[in-house]
């Protein structure tokens, strides 16, 4: 059995379907922690509601704002030797549990590992699949990584309270990343399976430019705090990432993503925290 951690923030419209994808395909998960960032609206009375559903969901609470830190409130507090991480937008699979517990018992080395995700709520999400099904035949994921996916991740807990100290607490770095280069750092294993898929909201796709140019000056920023130089491989896989942003921003900014379809009405934009502090 595993325990699945979940940080959320003013996630009302979501956390309900993160949930019930846990509670239906998660035959391996023996508890789901719910972090609550200190959200505004419905969020804590949604999970609450679960909470008396399902014995095996616990809500608690960090006040200190930062996805790190509700991260590290919810791996803290798991009871489990495996610990899961998702997304409050992450729709895990059938057997997604059981394949990261399985993995954990044949491979006695590895400290994490993280899969792949596609979108479950996207106009072109088809695209995605496309492209995540070709960099598999050909071999281009998979194997030992250097990164993280927060949305799709799992983490042996020993090893978390041995690299605990040393992730970032900083609220303008990516947490995922920047743990996983701790991780790297300190010769602890992280494994790419690419059987360990998820689905994830396109929302962030409507971001503006703008903000995807600030979320990417934070990468660089989570590398260098790390002590690791920006390399030239980094820098042009981030510019392909932002040129593949705008190239796809005119089509998300219209795009209704509860209703899944196009609408001329202002969407409100999920904007991850880094960009604000740009």
């Amino acid at each position: 059995m595993i325990s699945v951690v979940i940080p959320v923030f003013n996630e009302e419209t979501i956390i309900g379907n993160c949930l019930d994808a846990l509670v239906e395909h998660g035959d391996g998960v023996g508890e789901i922690i719910v972090v609550d960032n200190g959200s505004c609206d419905a969020t804590r009375y949604i999970v609450a509601d679960y909470c008396d559903r399902h014995p095996h969901i616990r809500l608690i609470d960090e006040p200190r704002r930062g996805v790190a830190n509700a991260r590290n409130a919810g791996f803290d507090a798991a009871t489990n030797d495996i610990v899961g991480r998702i997304d409050a937008d992450t729709w895990v699979t059938r057997g997604w549990a059981d394949i990261i517990e399985r993995y954990f018992k044949e491979s006695p080395d590895t400290a994490a590992v993280t899969g792949l995700s596609t979108y479950h709520d996207s106009p072109i999400g088809i695209f995605r699949k496309w492209a995540v099904s070709a960099l598999v035949a050909l071999g281009l994921v998979g194997g030992q990584q250097c990164n993280l996916h927060g949305a799709n991740m799992a983490i042996r807990r020993e090893y978390w309270h041995k690299i605990r100290t040393r992730a970032s607490r900083r609220p303008d770095v990516h947490e995922d990343v920047d743990l996983a280069i701790a991780m790297t750092n300190n010769g602890f294993r992280i494994d790419q399976l690419t059987n360990l898929n998820v689905t994830v909201s396109a929302r962030r796709r409507a971001m503006s430019p703008a903000g995807m140019w600030t979320y990417n000056r934070h990468s660089f920023e989570t590398i260098r705090n790390q002590g690791w130089k920006i390399t030239f491989p980094i820098r042009f896989c981030a510019a392909a990432v932002f040129v593949m942003h705008t190239v796809q921003w005119p089509l998300y900014k219209n795009w209704d993503f509860e209703r899944r379809r196009f609408t001329w009405r202002s969407q409100s934009v999920r904007v991850s925290p880094v960009t604000v502090l740009g």
